[in-house]
């Protein structure tokens, strides 16, 4: 970014690269297959004691699915009901929980359309659920 605002940047790789604002500050990109490692790294600076645009909570909340939808939530914001499962004997209460078909089933890791399924029937929803959660993987329905 050719802006007289910035000093040169650093490029930890093509999903990390940082803005370092002549005023002292820092912004950061990052993608979203290295949130975790993009975040220590906005933690480390943040410690250091410089100003960064994107904090590393706001970051790591962000790309929490669940913790979005938390934070939403303790704000008053009108949301679908949502649950999470961690074991396969969980799949019929969660699907009673959250109520009628059809379902939305997202991996809580995933970004950008990857995981998520739509579940039209309950029979499918406890299919693709039970066979998610065999895979040792967190979703919320």
């Amino acid at each position: 970014m050719s802006n007289s605002l910035y000093y040169p940047s650093l490029l930890f790789s093509r999903f990390l690269y940082f803005y370092f604002f002549r005023s002292g500050g820092l912004r950061g990109k990052i993608g979203p297959s290295i949130t975790f490692y993009g975040a220590a790294v906005v933690r480390q600076f943040e410690l250091m004691g410089l100003f960064c645009v994107n904090k590393f909570v706001a970051i790591s909340s962000s790309r929490d699915k669940l913790r979005a939808l938390l934070l939403l939530s303790s704000m008053g914001v009108g949301l679908p009901a949502v649950g999470s499962a961690h074991s396969p004997d969980d799949v019929k209460d969660l699907i009673h929980i959250v109520g009628v078909t059809p379902l939305v089933i997202k991996l809580l890791e995933g970004s950008q359309g990857i995981g998520v399924v739509f579940a039209e029937t309950r029979k499918e929803a406890e299919s693709v659920i039970e066979t998610f959660l065999g895979l040792n993987v967190n979703i919320m329905v």
